[in-house]
């Protein structure tokens, strides 16, 4: 087929792109937006002049891109695509990996997976690579490897969007249909991982392979929590069987991290991201003095100048950032987060506040309203954690901006603590202030504090139970309900192509997800003694939210970028943290919380008995961490393979060609 021009004006690229093909997207269309030919498309805000859009224009257009521009509304689009030419010659200058053809050495293995550096002739003359070459994916990394290398565009996509110019990929409507078959209308709670790596990247699938392996791995503690709740219902002894489960929540918590660790090993090695963190290139927003060498595992390397000048070896000519820098950014952000944990604090107090008064007119008043104080404290704590965490994520997102970090890795492990330590706080400090304050009595603004019907104990449950369901329907409701009311609002108004293409909410990342898992996870592990169907809610829970993040990516969101994820990061690291907090946490709410439990012991008996308790599931947490390598042998002998494999096969190629 003829290749379009490399560049169509606004005029004719409106009526290509609407009258040609508004039936691929829009009307009709499940997933909002796809335009046949093209990958990726610019938004031009209406105050963008002319010269401003041609400037793009131009470097587009020098690096063999080709553009189409449309008009949406009061924003000027321009659509673009690589031919097949300029792909190849583009993976080939920055040496992508791409997986090889089995030799057919392999001793029936389960899983072997080759790469290689694409090259042209490997390619075409001898046909060495697994076919697609190209698909979508790969075809939006290589453009985005145009757009924003040095020596190619140089274009700093997201300054450009802190301008009001946005930039991101175009569903593939082919590809798109065909994961939704394999992954949506299926009943399988299980993620075609492979498939959605393909599709959206190694970042995005390795969040839906931690919560696939997070909501299988629930099913035993939900399960064990069900008998102990049925069991403890007759009997009344809530916390006898609260002190069994957390014992099992402990061991649980370890033995489901080392597994996903294993897990994650695999993944990576299929993917071939095992090195990815070595190999990472800088960010784009990364500054610095520009210095000639490159960066390594224990810094950066100082080239000679006078052997690498800056004209021959551009791609060695980089920015620098004293250590110094970075960590003095640390000290002077740190106040900004205490006085936000501050505000917390005063916060959660004020609202507890509230609710140490609905228990004195719970038990003083007999009008519904006063039965109705506690409950609604419990709502409005809800609601605070969700407001808070939103203020926060925007203030911790500018703080970890101004660090300047080289890599997106870097920038996102920053991210994640910040996250960790507010969210934290945020989340549990109620929890935390009922079972180990209130529990102990004394006043508050000089009123008593006493647990309703002097049983801290349930009241801790039932706080958790609320504040833990609040959280989960309107987690559901902003990443699915909200949207999908958006685009309906959309269609009506009989949007074409273009104005739908605008409407999709942009996908923020795994990043928010990881929070919701990861304030799940704290709410499942650390008060496990008091609330034993928190398993249960997850489980539930992320049944659920396995098929609504694949709808949200699919339908109700623009495509994200493919990023590339050796692991989880920092949010392995986290519930590590949280894992030995729980056992602690829980220890502490059967010494303090516990009146039944335990009770014909001393107080200091009592504490030994917990020492010991919380020595014993450590100890236990140690031996099953070194027992469980992170790394499957059966990972560490397919690495060895397909080393062999990749070198048998490029040696007959080279035999061949002699």
């Amino acid at each position: 087929p003829v290749s379009p021009p490399r560049f169509m004006s606004a005029e004719a690229g409106t009526k290509a792109l609407l009258d040609t093909k508004a039936a691929d997207y829009g009307g009709g269309s499940d997933f909002g937006v796809k335009i046949e030919r093209y990958d990726f498309v610019f938004r031009f805000p209406s105050e963008s002049t002319r010269s401003e859009i041609e400037g793009v224009v131009e470097k587009l257009q020098k690096n063999r891109l080709e553009v189409t521009e449309a008009g949406g509304g009061d924003s000027k689009l321009l659509f673009v695509r690589a031919d097949s030419e300029t792909l190849e010659q583009a993976a080939e200058e920055q040496a992508l990996q791409v997986r090889l053809k089995q030799t057919g050495s392999s001793t029936g293995a389960d899983f072997t997976y080759a790469f290689a550096e694409y090259t042209r002739s490997n390619h075409h003359v001898r046909g060495i690579y697994q076919e697609p070459v190209f698909p979508s994916r790969r075809r939006i990394i290589v453009i985005m490897h145009i757009l924003e290398d040095p020596r190619c565009c140089a274009l700093n996509l997201r300054e450009m969007a802190k301008n009001g110019v946005e930039s991101f990929p175009l569903h593939n409507e082919e590809e798109a249909r065909a994961l939704e078959k394999k992954w949506l209308k299926k009943l399988s709670f299980s993620a075609p991982l492979d498939d959605v790596r393909d599709y959206f990247g190694e970042k995005a699938a390795l969040y839906f392979a931690y919560l696939e392996h997070y909501t299988w791995s629930l099913i035993a503690p939900a399960l064990i929590g069900l008998v102990f709740f049925f069991m403890a219902i007759p009997t009344k002894t809530w916390e006898a069987q609260g002190a069994f489960f957390a014992i099992f929540m402990s061991i649980w918590s370890s033995v489901f991290g080392e597994l996903w660790k294993r897990r994650s090993a695999r993944l990576a090695y299929q993917w071939n991201v095992l090195d990815f963190e070595e190999e990472e290139k800088a960010r784009p927003e990364f500054q610095g003095d520009i210095r000639c060498g490159f960066y390594c595992d224990g810094g950066f390397v100082e080239l000679d100048t006078m052997k690498y000048p800056q004209k021959d070896y551009p791609h060695l000519w980089v920015p620098f950032q004293k250590p110094n820098t970075k960590n003095l950014k640390y000290v002077t952000g740190s106040p900004v987060v205490l006085m936000l944990l501050t505000v917390v604090l005063i916060g959660t107090i004020s609202i507890l506040f509230f609710k140490t008064l609905g228990d004195h007119h719970g038990k003083t008043g007999s009008t519904f309203m006063d039965k109705l104080y506690s409950p609604l404290g419990s709502c409005l704590n809800a609601a605070f954690i969700i407001f808070m965490n939103k203020i926060y994520s925007g203030v911790a997102e500018k703080l970890t901006d101004r660090e300047n970090h080289r890599t997106q890795t870097e920038y996102e492990d920053s991210l994640i603590i910040k996250t960790f330590l507010f969210q934290f706080v945020n989340s549990f400090i109620s929890l935390y202030y009922i079972a180990f304050v209130k529990s102990r009595g004394g006043t508050l603004f000089g009123h008593e504090m006493v647990c309703k019907n002097n049983d801290c104990w349930h009241e801790l449950s039932f706080q958790l139970l609320s504040v833990f369901l609040i959280q989960i329907v309107w987690g559901q409701f902003m990443e699915v309900g909200l949207p999908w009311i958006k685009n309906k609002f959309a269609q009506r108004k009989g949007s074409d192509a273009v104005s739908i293409l605008l409407e999709l909410d942009i996908y923020e990342g795994v990043f928010s997800d990881y929070c919701e898992m990861f304030i799940q996870f704290g709410y499942v592990t650390l008060f496990s003694a008091a609330f034993m169907l928190a398993p249960l809610a997850a489980l539930l829970n992320n049944f659920a939210e396995a098929k609504t993040d694949a709808f949200k990516l699919l339908s109700n969101t623009r495509r994200p970028l493919p990023y590339k994820a050796e692991d989880i990061g920092s949010w392995q690291v986290v519930m590590d943290i949280m894992s030995g907090i729980a056992v602690l946490t829980n220890a502490l709410v059967l010494l303090l919380t516990a009146k039944d439990f335990l009770s014909s012991l001393g107080p200091y008996n009592k504490l030994m008995v917990i020492i010991i308790f919380e020595h014993c599931i450590f100890i236990m947490k140690f031996i099953i961490d070194k027992a469980i390598p992170d790394v499957p042998a059966s990972v560490r002998k397919h690495m060895a393979l397909d080393a062999f494999e990749a070198k048998e096969l490029l040696e007959a190629v080279n035999n061949a060609q002699v």
